[in-house]
Order: structure tokens, then C-alpha cells, then sequence
């Protein structure tokens, strides 16, 4: 037995957590529950040994997440798998997977095989398949100009049509805004345009009034003997 231990810690290696993202955990989780399977499969391990087995190539930080598990004490292989296999589950935001696999774009020189290997790799966290409102929510999520609406979808999870009325609400919204903005402006230039100021009529009136005042008292005093007429006075020099 401690030899048939020896190979399984071997080739499978311990379980060992390094990562608190959930998405990480659960793909380690997968890669090394296969590894066993694999090396079960080499060695014809029999069904009454293999919970045994794990429990000793588990390590610390698999066999503690075991030991808290509900009910794992007294449970079959099979069942412990199923266990594990819900506890290291990673909760998905599908719209988000979703927006990754339609975003997913082949790298510059990337063959189409690494790129097709790539895009299944996306896809396992996927629920295909897919409908058509939803592949429509994917193609407004990934195209709309708006980043607000983007957000919103992908934050929210929202379904088809949770995100037509979420764009419906924000353009609406956008087109108040932009008919407050523009009633505001009229206003802005009415009232500059019907202020008095500078370039009223009365200001221009009262400016010329008192520049034609000035050239009189000028001619004046330039041709005393001349006759001026000075704010209805007529002025008149003589010697």
C-alpha cells in the first residue's frame, strides 16, 4: 500500500490552494481530480480504496476543506467527488462568459487551431446553447457606444429583456438632457440678445449723442467767428 501511496502522490501530486479566485480554484480542482482518475484508471484501483486514497494524496489544505465539508465523513467516493465538485464550482456571471467568448479575438500570427482551442477553452464556462435574445443582449452589450449600458448589463446579469429596457430608460434620459441643455441655451442667448448693455439702442444713441456734442464744441473752438449750433443754441463770436 505504501508504495501504490508513494506513486499516487507522485503522479497526482497534493492539492495545494494558492488562489482565492474562484474561477482559478475550480480549474485546479478539475485538473487534479482528473489526474487521479487517470492514475485509478492506470493502476485498476478498486472502488473501496479510492476515497482512501484521495483522503492521503489530498494535503492539508485539500483535506481541511474536506473535513468542513457537511456529511463527507461518511460518504462514498462518488459522493465526495460530487461534493468537491459543487464546492469548488465558481458562481459565473453569464452574461459576462458570454461577453468573453463573442470578445474573444485571434491573436496576431495565431493559427486557427490555437485559435479554435482558445475559444472552446472560453466556452467551457458558457451555458451554450444559447438563444437568440440572448446572442441580441451579446450583441448590443459588446456594441453599443454607450459604456454606462455595457455596465449595466454585464453588473446586473441582466436578461434580454432586462437590457432593452435599461437602454430604453438611459435614452430616454439622454434625450431630456439634451432638450434641458438646449432650452438652456435659447434662454442663455435671449438675454444676452434683449439685455441693455454696450451695444444697445439707447447706449448707442446716448454715445452718438455725445460724440456730435464733442465735434461741435470742437468746430468751435476751432472757427470762432463760424456759427455752431450747440444743443439748440446757435453760438456766434465776433470781434
Amino acid at each position: 500500500m505504501a508504495s501504490v501511496l508513494a506513486t499516487f502522490v507522485t503522479v497526482v501530486g497534493r492539492f495545494e490552494v494558492h488562489s482565492t479566485d474562484p474561477s482559478e480554484l475550480e480549474e485546479k480542482w478539475k485538473r487534479w481530480k482528473n489526474r487521479l482518475q487517470d492514475a485509478f484508471a492506470v493502476e485498476r484501483t478498486p472502488d473501496d480504496k479510492k476515497k482512501q486514497i484521495l483522503l492521503l494524496c489530498a494535503g492539508d489544505d485539500l483535506r481541511t476543506i474536506i473535513d468542513a465539508l457537511p456529511g463527507a465523513a461518511n460518504t462514498t467516493y462518488a459522493d465526495l467527488i460530487a461534493l468537491l465538485d459543487t464546492h469548488f464550482c465558481a458562481v459565473r456571471n453569464e452574461t459576462l462568459e458570454l461577453y468573453k467568448y463573442f470578445s474573444t479575438r485571434p491573436n496576431s500570427g495565431e493559427s486557427t487551431l490555437k485559435y479554435d482551442l482558445r475559444l472552446r477553452k472560453v466556452a467551457e464556462n458558457c451555458n451554450f446553447p444559447i438563444t437568440l435574445e440572448d446572442c441580441n443582449k451579446l450583441m448590443i452589450t459588446i456594441h453599443t457606444d454607450n459604456d454606462r449600458l455595457r455596465k449595466e448589463i454585464i453588473q446586473k446579469d441582466l436578461s434580454y429583456d432586462g437590457a432593452k429596457k435599461a437602454a430604453k430608460l438611459m435614452e430616454m434620459a439622454q434625450r431630456e438632457l439634451e432638450l434641458i441643455k438646449k432650452t438652456q441655451d435659447s434662454l442663455q442667448v435671449n438675454k444676452v440678445k434683449h439685455a441693455p448693455g454696450k451695444y444697445s439702442s439707447k447706449a448707442r444713441n446716448y454715445i452718438q449723442s455725445k460724440q456730435e456734442h464733442k465735434k461741435k464744441i470742437s468746430q468751435v473752438r476751432e472757427h470762432p467767428l463760424s456759427e455752431v449750433e450747440i444743443d439748440g443754441c446757435k453760438n456766434q463770436k465776433s470781434y
